[in-house]
């Protein structure tokens, strides 16, 4: 049997140890456990509260220590004052505070699935979006909940506009447009899709059927009756969309997709202009849960079922993959306080943005000037007592069990750089014996 000359063995043995030690995901933040079951993650506008809902609703800082654990609720919402708007299955709206305190709650005839909740008109109505029992409701002052809309077809999907007054609802025979004060129907689209999403002036919308991308101008001309301006194919089935915020006209669509074949090959991220045409496209190996861009367009999350979150800059380079325990359902990104935060089934995950520099990085860097203050230390912030055992904020994931303890305020990766150029080393020198052990015996 021939062997491989020494010198080419010697240069490929090199050449795959340094990409193993070269390739590695970023760490969290910090990772918090939960007892119950994620089935929604919101973040306060400033960031500085994270709250995961189900049959527990857990409220955490932007240090991943608990803040409180109170109530249930599968579906929630932050409002402009910093509350959150809690929808329960036993037909009642909860207010909460960010103490977790109940400040009011609204009864609703029938049980409670919220997704857009609550929009505040100019004339003081406010209006309750409820997915699930496919009805709108208002309240306006004093004056019990009045319904106002009540012919969706179930919808899977449901969102609100309060710019415009724009209710779009993805139904079983399509997409849907109401008018949330009258409760007519303007419009529909008759493809059968599973995501939609609206831009934040409630003039667009990108509407996601099978391969599909619809891109509809919602409030076209006088009479407000849509006009689709474009479609797309692309590669995979449409999961999730975000939109950035429309800029002259223009704006940038995030799409996750999802392949059901046996091939598993139609995995994307998708960043397109607002005509759809592609920007850039990532190849994941499992469906894209979820997506979320920010507000400027910089940032792109992606919550993979292949137990990653993913986050790309706008022309489509990685800046961060992080792992999670268990595939990935939930990204929110805030670009204003380069911080990220994620949830599986039962863990919440904080990060930034941006990826923090290695060793190896550092090496190669010019020095800087050195800075001619020292900046002011952070204060820690006012913890509750630890939780449980099996809520925790964890380190160590190995064998040796969950560990609680506080993280340092960036993830230091220069220590996990160390030890892949010491592995790296040890592999070489260990490849270098058996290789000339091999020649010698030749």
């Amino acid at each position: 049997m021939p062997m491989i000359p020494l010198k080419y063995a010697l240069t490929i043995m090199v050449l795959l140890v340094s990409i193993i030690a070269g390739v590695h995901a970023d760490d969290a933040l910090w990772q918090y456990r939960t007892q119950h079951d994620i089935s929604c993650l919101e973040i306060s506008p400033d960031a500085s509260y994270i709250v995961a809902g189900g049959e527990r609703i857990y409220c955490t800082d932007r240090d991943g220590s608990l803040v409180w654990r109170e109530h249930s609720g599968d579906d929630l919402q932050f409002l402009s004052d910093g509350s959150i708007v809690v929808g329960l299955r036993n037909n009642f709206l909860h207010f909460i505070d960010l103490e977790g305190q109940l400040t009011r709650r609204e009864e609703i005839t029938e049980d409670v699935g919220i997704t857009d909740i609550i929009w505040m008109s100019d004339d003081g109505t406010e209006y309750f979006v409820l997915g699930s029992n496919c009805r709108v409701y208002a309240k306006d002052n004093d004056e019990s909940l009045d319904m106002r809309i009540d012919r969706m077809e179930q919808p899977s999907r449901v969102l609100m506009n309060g710019n415009t007054a724009r209710i779009i609802a993805i139904e079983e025979d399509g997409l849907h447009c109401y008018n949330a004060k009258s409760g007519s129907r303007r419009w529909e689209h008759t493809a059968r899709g599973e995501e939609a999403a609206m831009t934040d002036n409630g003039a667009y919308v990108i509407y996601g059927a099978g391969n599909r991308i619809y891109g509809i101008r919602a409030l076209h001309g006088e009479t407000g009756e849509r006009k689709e301006e474009w479609q797309s194919r692309i590669e995979g089935e449409v999961l999730s969309i975000d939109l950035s915020n429309v800029e002259n006209e223009n704006y940038l669509i995030a799409i996750g997709t999802r392949d059901a074949t046996q091939h598993h090959t139609n995995n994307f991220v998708y960043l397109l202009d607002s005509d759809g045409r592609e920007i850039w496209k990532h190849q994941c190996e499992f469906w894209i849960n979820d997506v979320d861009i920010t507000p400027s367009g910089n940032y792109i999350g992606a919550a993979s079922l292949e137990k990653k979150v993913f986050v790309f800059d706008k022309e489509g380079n990685l800046c961060k993959e992080i792992e999670t325990s268990e595939p990935a359902r939930f990204v929110i990104l805030n670009e204003e306080e380069n911080f990220g935060v994620a949830a599986d089934a039962h863990n919440i995950y904080g990060f930034t943005l941006e990826r923090e520099a290695t060793a190896a990085d550092e090496a190669n860097a010019t020095p800087a000037t050195p800075p001619t203050s020292t900046p002011a230390p952070v204060a820690s912030p006012t913890r509750v007592p630890e939780p449980p055992a099996n809520e925790s904020k964890i380190v160590d994931r190995g064998a040796g069990g969950n560990a609680t303890v506080d993280l340092p305020p960036v993830s230091d990766q220069s220590g996990t750089s160390g030890i892949l150029l010491e592995v790296q080393s040890a592999l070489v020198s260990f490849f270098r014996g058996i290789f000339a052990a091999l020649e010698g015996a030749t």
